[in-house]
């Protein structure tokens, strides 16, 4: 199967809406309050309002793993899968 896509939103295998966050970033002094939860959660009906069937949110292995997992279960999220990366130089 291909990945469709149109008008610059991407499509999974299936045929729908994907939203998927690519860098977030949050000031130190935020991280530990209900910021982070109103940022996600804002995301998530942005989502919801664009027809989007699934989110997946990235979270890359150098920065507090452990803990934005933990955040990420807490709120109705699974991990989905591990991507492995290399730079082409």
């Amino acid at each position: 199967n291909e990945v469709k896509k149109t008008n610059d939103d991407i499509l999974d295998l299936t045929g729908e809406l994907e939203l998927v966050e690519k860098f977030w970033f949050m000031d130190e002094a935020y991280r530990n309050g209900i910021w982070a939860i109103k940022l996600l959660s804002k995301f998530e009906a942005w989502g919801t309002g664009s027809m989007c069937k699934n989110i997946s949110m990235i979270c890359m292995e150098d920065s507090m793993r452990e803990r934005l997992e933990a955040f990420y279960v807490q709120h109705g999220y699974s991990r989905f899968e591990t991507v492995y990366r290399k730079a082409l130089t």
